[in-house]
């Protein structure tokens, strides 16, 4: 009887037992396929997912997503540079990744040869391709032609921001989640139409979202501080210094040289600008702005 009982157990027991396991199965399961939709859903909300940028291999946009992300929303121009070479090492044939990585290389040499590369495939990118390649192109012709004077032509800068303005209002038109082509937009605009345009252009044309993206947080507290909304620049680059912190990213320590040295704080401006670039040397922003500090000082002690 005892065995009966026991054998009777067990069979009730393991349909039981197997229910279980299973259920815990199909519960994990489908936990998963929420986390992962809802990864898929937030990666779509920062790129484009129905554009390639030129390449159809995943890791090469891998990098050249996290390069973007890196040279300007964390200020690690380093560590950009390496995304964008590990880019174009993945896919040798990604043009736009290419154009990324002279723009930001300091070979004048490998620079010309990015550009006969490009040069020499430019007609199996897309036209949507060329809204970015175009503008990269130029920025590599501008920057080629800074290094040897006797051939920058006095209206090659203003030409390439004529060019970056018209190609860039068209993508961010059509592929309107690329937050760093706006970023870089943004910039145009500024250095076009100044920064009331900029502040306005914030303001009015970006998400909330958008607005909390840290290259915008500091470029925002830049154009307001620029219109005298003190108040207002340092409440920005406050949220900014609590999205990143100031001791190992460059970033908010870059936003803050800016502000202080629009205020004329000259010693707390090279404070900051000193400190972006312990943690990055290769910050182009933080020497230009550092060099500018130092003159202005040096003028003040002489």
């Amino acid at each position: 009887m005892r065995k009966d009982h026991k054998v009777l157990m067990k069979q009730q027991i393991l349909p039981t037992s197997l229910t279980t396991i299973g259920m815990v199965v199909i519960i994990t399961g489908f936990l998963f396929m929420i986390l992962f939709n809802v990864s898929c859903a937030n990666s779509s909300n920062t790129h484009n997912s129905n554009f390639d940028y030129g390449t159809k291999n995943d890791s090469a946009r891998y990098y050249y997503h996290l390069g973007w992300e890196q040279i300007l929303d964390k200020g690690q121009w380093t560590l950009a540079e390496a995304s964008f070479r590990k880019a174009i090492i993945e896919d040798p044939d990604f043009l736009i990744g290419q154009s990324l990585v002279g723009r930001i290389s300091s070979d004048g040499s490998e620079r010309d040869k990015i550009l006969n590369l490009i040069e020499s495939n430019y007609n199996h990118s897309t036209k949507d391709e060329r809204l970015l390649l175009d503008v990269f192109i130029s920025s590599i012709r501008v920057m080629n032609q800074r290094n040897n004077s006797a051939d920058f032509a006095p209206n090659a800068r203003s030409e390439h921001l004529d060019l970056s303005k018209s190609n860039y209002k068209q993508f961010v038109k059509k592929y309107p989640a690329d937050i760093h082509i706006k970023a870089e937009y943004l910039e145009v605009i500024h250095a076009l139409h100044g920064p009331q345009a900029t502040y306005d252009t914030i303001n009015r044309l970006l998400s909330e979202r958008e607005k909390s993206n840290p290259f915008i947080l500091g470029f925002h507290a830049l154009s307001a501080i620029e219109l005298g909304k003190t108040e207002e620049a340092f409440s920005l680059a406050n949220k900014l210094r609590t999205e990143l912190d100031e001791s190992i990213f460059p970033k908010p320590n870059v936003v803050l040289a800016q502000l202080y040295y629009e205020m004329d704080s000259l010693n707390k401006a090279a404070f900051y600008s000193d400190k972006a670039l312990v943690l990055d040397g290769n910050h182009l922003v933080a020497k230009r702005l550092q060099n500018k500090i130092n003159e202005q000082l040096r003028s003040v002690t002489n």
